[in-house]
C-alpha cells in the first residue's frame, strides 16, 4: 500500500492576484495576517483571486507522488463569496504552463466556517502547486461581512507506484 501524506500551509500566506501597489486596482484591499489564518476584505462590488502556495512533494521516496484531495479551511461572512476554487500544479509538459487538476467552477459559499473537502483526477504531481479562490464582496454590510478568513488549505498525496 502506498504512503499517504498531507501538506498543509498557514493561512498568512496567501496572496491576492490584484493589489492597489502591484496593479493599481481601487479595491479597498484590506488584509490582516494574524496567527490564526489572514483577514480579507474588500470594497462593496469587488472582486479578487487570492493564492496559496502548497508544498507539494513530486517525489517520495523515489516514487511520483499524485494528489488526490484538496483542502480549503476557511470563515466567509454574509457579504462575501467565495465562487471559484481551482487547484493548480504542473501536470505534464505543457509549456510549464499551469493547468488546473479540479473541474470545480462553481460554489457559492457565503456564511460558512468549515473545510471545503475537492476531489483531485489521479493524475501525478511534477511541479508546484497552489490553490486559487475567487471571491466577491457585495451588500451593503460592514467591512467585517464583507470578510474572509483564509486559515489554511492544503493537498493529500500519495505515492504513485
Amino acid at each position: 500500500m502506498a504512503d499517504t501524506h498531507e501538506l498543509w500551509s498557514h493561512g498568512v500566506t496567501v496572496v491576492p492576484q490584484h493589489t492597489p501597489h502591484l496593479t493599481q486596482d481601487d479595491n479597498g484591499l484590506f488584509m490582516a495576517p494574524l496567527s490564526w489564518g489572514t483577514v480579507v476584505r474588500q470594497n462593496n462590488g469587488t472582486s479578487n483571486w487570492f493564492h496559496i502556495p502548497i508544498p507539494t512533494p513530486a517525489i517520495v521516496d523515489d516514487w511520483r507522488a499524485k494528489a488526490y484531495h484538496a483542502f480549503l479551511s476557511v470563515h466567509v461572512e454574509d457579504h462575501a463569496e467565495i465562487e471559484k476554487i481551482e487547484v493548480h500544479s504542473i501536470v505534464g509538459h505543457n509549456g510549464n504552463q499551469p493547468i488546473p487538476l479540479n473541474n470545480v467552477t462553481s460554489f457559492g459559499l457565503r456564511s460558512f466556517k468549515d473545510i471545503v473537502k475537492l476531489n483531485l483526477p489521479d493524475r501525478p504531481v511534477f511541479g508546484p502547486m497552489v490553490i486559487s479562490v475567487f471571491v466577491r464582496f457585495d451588500g451593503d454590510g460592514t467591512a467585517e461581512e464583507r470578510s474572509v478568513l483564509f486559515i489554511g488549505a492544503g493537498v493529500s498525496f500519495e505515492e504513485e507506484r
